[in-house]
Parts: C-alpha cells; structure tokens; sequence
C-alpha cells in the first residue's frame, strides 16, 4: 500500500471552509479512482491541515496526486496558501 500525503497551509480563517469543500468535492473524486483504499483530513493548526489519502499502488498514489492538485486549483486555490506533497510506501499500519 502507498500514501499520498498533503500538508497544507491556508489564509487565516478559511481552514473550516476548506475542509467542508474537501470533503463534499475532493472525497468523492478520491473514492472513484482506481486503488483508492481510504482519505482522511487532520487539523494541526489554526491555518494549517494535513490530508492522507491511501492507494493499493504507488502508480495510483501518484495519479492521485494529479487529480487532486487540478480540483484544488480549480476549487480552493483562493484559500490555499500552500501545498507541499509526498508519496511513499505504507511502511505498516495498526487498524482496529
């Protein structure tokens, strides 16, 4: 399994914003791509988020990479202050 990894940095006061149109726009675009395995979104600041989105595939990790940039672009690029992504490999995951 591979994760793609965003951390993000918003202008002051459009955090709450963006994430409601992350998860109405960008989650279910996520769900429909090939290899998608889960997406999730943390806050860890005022202005600031982290999204983890994991794939089957370090091939479809990065696709992803590609359709979510365009959606942001398209749909948050005025609240997005910055963006800085990684791919890499699951090393291992503890689940319930």
């Amino acid at each position: 399994m591979h994760a793609r990894l965003v951390m993000y940095k918003f202008k002051p006061g459009a955090a709450d914003a963006v994430y409601k149109k992350a998860e109405a726009g960008l989650g279910p675009i996520l769900r429909k791509l090939p290899g998608f395995v889960s997406y999730e979104v943390f806050r860890i600041g005022p202005d600031s988020g982290v999204s983890v989105s994991n794939w089957q595939t370090e091939a479809q990790a990065r696709a992803a990479v590609k359709s979510a940039a365009e959606w942001v672009k398209a749909n948050m690029s005025a609240d997005v202050v910055s963006a800085e992504t990684h791919v890499g490999e699951v090393v291992f995951s503890h689940r319930a």
